[in-house]
Formats: C-alpha cells, sequence, structure tokens
C-alpha cells in the first residue's frame, strides 16, 4: 500500500481515492482531499503534484497549473468543467462567498434600519408610558390625599348643618319669644292722622278686655311682607305682659264667636268708611308666619276646619271630633 506524500497515511485501495503525480522521478501518490482535488472528477490528462510543478521552468507551457478543465465531473454522462486550476476555482469560491457575505451583511443591515427606528420609537414610547406612569401616580396620589379631605369636609359640613339646623330651631324660639307680649292687627285701615294707640284701647274696649295706655309699650304700623298687595299694613302692639295679651287675643275671640254675623270690624273701632273686617292674632317670627301661610293651604286643601294659634304655636283639627295636631 502507497502512504500519501502529503499526510503520510496508507492509502485506499480504491482508484478514485487518490491521485499519481506524472513525473516518473516523483510518481507520489496523494489523497484527493490533500491536494484539493474533489473525488468526483476524473483526470483527462496526466497530472502534475505542486512540489514538481514548482521545479520546472516558467517558459514552459508545462509549468501552468492544472485547470478544472483537466478534469471531468463524475456524473454519468462526463460532462467537463469549464475554467481555471482547482487552486482558481477555490479562490473563485472564497471571492463568492464574500461577495455573498457582503450582499448578506447589506440586506440584513437594510432590513434593521427599520427595525432601529422602530426600536427607538419604541424606546421614546417606553420612556412616554413611564412618564405617564409616574404622573399618574402622582395624580392618584393627590387625588387620594383630596378625597380623604373630601370625606372629612363631607363629614365636617353634615356636623355643622345639624348645628345649623339647630342653631335655626333656637333662633326662632328666641324670635317668638321676644314677640309673646305683642299683637298683631291685620287690616286696619290706614289714615295719615290716625291714632293707633287710641284705636288699641277702643279694640280692647269693643271686646270688653280694658288695658290702659300705660300697658301698651309700643303701637306701629310694619312694612309690608308683599310690597304689590293692597291690604293695609299690620299693627304691631307690644304690651306689658304675655297674661294681658292672653286676656285680649281670647276676648277678641270671645267676641267674633258670639257676635258671628258681625265679627269685629273697621267700624267698630270708630274708622269711618267702608266696613272692614279686622284680625287679631299672635304677632308670629318669620319663620313661624311662613309655616302658618301653609298651614292655611293646607287647611284648605284637606279640608280641615279649625286652625289657631297658641303661644307661638300654630294648632290644627279636622272637625270637632278629630285630635288636635300641632304643625
Amino acid at each position: 500500500m502507497n502512504k500519501c506524500g502529503a499526510c503520510k497515511k496508507f492509502m485506499s485501495s480504491k482508484a478514485t481515492d487518490g491521485v499519481t503525480c506524472c513525473i516518473a522521478e516523483c510518481a507520489t501518490v496523494y489523497h484527493r482531499d490533500c491536494v484539493g482535488v474533489s473525488t468526483k472528477l476524473q483526470l483527462t490528462r496526466p497530472w502534475t503534484c505542486t512540489s514538481c510543478m514548482a521545479k520546472k521552468p516558467r517558459n514552459n507551457a508545462n509549468s501552468t497549473p492544472v485547470r478544472a478543465s483537466d478534469f471531468v465531473e463524475d456524473t454519468g454522462n462526463n460532462t467537463s468543467i469549464t475554467g481555471g486550476s482547482v487552486y482558481d476555482f477555490e479562490s473563485f469560491e472564497a471571492k463568492l462567498l464574500q461577495k455573498l457575505d457582503g450582499i448578506i451583511s447589506s440586506s440584513i443591515k437594510s432590513e434593521l434600519k427599520p427595525l432601529q427606528k422602530n426600536l427607538s420609537a419604541l424606546t421614546e414610547l417606553t420612556q412616554s408610558v413611564e412618564f405617564m406612569s409616574t404622573k399618574f401616580d402622582e395624580i392618584y396620589k393627590d387625588f387620594s390625599c383630596l378625597r380623604s379631605e373630601t370625606q372629612t369636609l363631607r363629614a365636617e359640613n353634615t356636623k355643622l348643618q345639624e348645628q345649623m339646623k339647630d342653631m335655626t330651631v333656637r333662633m326662632s324660639r328666641l324670635e317668638q319669644q321676644a314677640r309673646e307680649n305683642n299683637i298683631e292687627l291685620q287690616c286696619v285701615p290706614e289714615h295719615p292722622r290716625e291714632n293707633l294707640i287710641s284705636t288699641v284701647s277702643q279694640l280692647s274696649s269693643v271686646v270688653s278686655a280694658p288695658v290702659s295706655k300705660s300697658d301698651i309699650i309700643s303701637c306701629i304700623r310694619v312694612a309690608k311682607s308683599n310690597p304689590n298687595s293692597s291690604r293695609p299694613r299690620a299693627i304691631i302692639v307690644k304690651l306689658s305682659s304675655s297674661d294681658l295679651r292672653d286676656s285680649l287675643l281670647a276676648s277678641c275671640w270671645k267676641y267674633n264667636k258670639e257676635n258671628s254675623a258681625n265679627k269685629l270690624n273697621s267700624s267698630d273701632l270708630g274708622i269711618a268708611g267702608e266696613k272692614q273686617p279686622i284680625y287679631v292674632s299672635e304677632h308670629l317670627s318669620p319663620s313661624n308666619r311662613a309655616l302658618h301661610a301653609q298651614a292655611r293651604s293646607f287647611k284648605k286643601d284637606n279640608h280641615f276646619k279649625f286652625l289657631w294659634i297658641r303661644n307661638g304655636r300654630i294648632l290644627m283639627k279636622k272637625n270637632e271630633s278629630s285630635a288636635t295636631l300641632w304643625v
């Protein structure tokens, strides 16, 4: 068995595994893989190894390296390979691979450019999302603080409303207590030279509840609650005591009951002109006055028979047999 002149390993018995140098002095056998000759190629003329080729003169045509045309590919139809030497083919292959590598690299780079832009946009988007997330956390924190403050304010507001209601009730009671000695006369005709104290004295004389001038602390007309009303201004009389007030009111109520056909009117007070009914009642505070107006409307709509005032309280009764209601 022969050894390969390149790797010094024994050759196989197959003829296609190696090539032999055609120089008689050399006749060295090589593995095809060691000298770069494919096992699929067949020699078409004598082959010279590289060592012997280097020893030949340069002007000899035989010094031309073995070309690919010296071999044919073992494909069954013996198609020849045209072109340069085996080494030229390897160089061409390397250059082709290098060119392909450049083309692939260029293609990859061109394809990566949009991705890089998208990546840049994605980075900006990520930064924006992080910024918005931070702002959202700050806003949520502020919202939580505001919600806590709102709940506190609501609790305080509820407490203040309750206190206000309590104070309103107390104020209404105080206002009514300040009027506990007062009576109010409605629908008394007005005259330029009227003497209200004499009018009140005449009233007390008519209803048989004498009131001296010294018992009348003040007697004035007050402004109308409705400026467009045609009714005369009311007269507020402040007496010296609540007992005197109650006595006068009871006498007026008794007089009207006994004279149901001719109740207390302007002629009874010595006022000339057409008769006008006169109404005498307790002097109510503004809140009780509004409540009294609503009670009168309720009485009319629901057919209640009785509605009266006692010690600043508004009382109602459906009929003689029904229970008394405190409004």
